[in-house]
């Protein structure tokens, strides 16, 4: 059984923001916004040093996910079935998220699934995302609100899109960085970048700038599109006692959500 317990490093922080470069002609796609949901992901998970490493087989994935779905260890902000209603509690403040977003969010997760995009709802798999609307919508609607505001605005907006990014921590080769390329590995990281959108349709995937995959799957991820600006982000978690189910593959998931937490371990 592999040791999971973690500790606070400033090293890590370091080095996920120096591996956290923009490419050329990146710089149109980095806005205010999006720095507020992905670089906080980032910086949070920087916080976690995984004692394996960053990055996992998909053999080592599996079986830390199989211990993790059973375990009573759930994300902080989750959102409750309360009454009959969603609540969701961010900084002491309750708010009431309305079903057809977490319907939607469940479909979007299912589909993730179904189309086998990605094999697991947690941290080393898929376990967030980053919403995100129009630059002209963000201007109309937006602007100068706080995060607060900014939430239980877009949790009602059907144009929302979200970017959500699976294969989070999957070693491309097999011993990580030493080994030979693993060919399922391969195919998920390069599709590892999956759009979610909030009026019905279909998620699809995108593809990086950079399409050539160096090491790992840190070389083949996503921003939000061009014309587009971040709103907020999502976390999720598959356990046991999760608040929501999703149907896969003749199995119930059972997961949590929550637009307050940034990682969890």
């Amino acid at each position: 059984m592999l040791d999971r317990k973690f500790k606070i490093s400033v090293s890590a922080i370091i080095a996920a923001m120096q591996s956290f470069t923009i490419l050329p002609g990146q710089a149109n796609n980095l806005f205010i916004e999006e720095k507020n949901s992905c670089r906080e992901i980032l910086l949070a998970e920087a916080l976690v040093e995984y004692p394996f490493g960053w990055f996992y087989t998909l053999d080592e994935i599996e079986e830390i996910y199989e211990v993790e779905y059973y375990e009573n260890n759930r994300l902080e902000s989750f959102i409750r079935h309360e009454n009959g209603k969603c609540i969701n509690q961010c900084n002491n403040e309750l708010s009431e998220i309305p079903a057809q977003f977490i319907e939607t969010t469940l479909k979007i997760l299912q589909q993730i699934l179904d189309r086998k995009l990605t094999k697991y709802l947690f941290r080393l798999d898929t376990f967030h995302g980053h919403f995100f609307v129009t630059g002209e919508q963000f201007e109309r609607k937006y602007l100068n609100l706080n995060t607060m505001e900014m939430m239980m605005k877009f949790v009602n907006d059907d144009s929302l899109g979200v970017l959500i990014h699976c294969a989070e921590h999957l070693a491309l080769r097999k011993p990580p960085q030493t080994g030979v390329i693993d060919k399922e590995a391969y195919e998920l990281i390069k599709l590892r970048n999956i759009i979610g959108w909030y009026d019905g349709e279909s998620i699809e995937v995108v593809t990086a700038p950079k399409n050539e995959l160096v090491g790992s799957g840190k070389s083949n991820t996503a921003t939000i599109p061009q014309g587009f600006r971040g709103v907020g982000s999502i976390t999720f978690k598959a356990n046991i006692n999760g608040e929501f189910s999703i149907k896969h593959a003749d199995q119930t998931i059972r997961l949590d959500i929550s637009l307050c937490d940034y990682y969890y371990h």
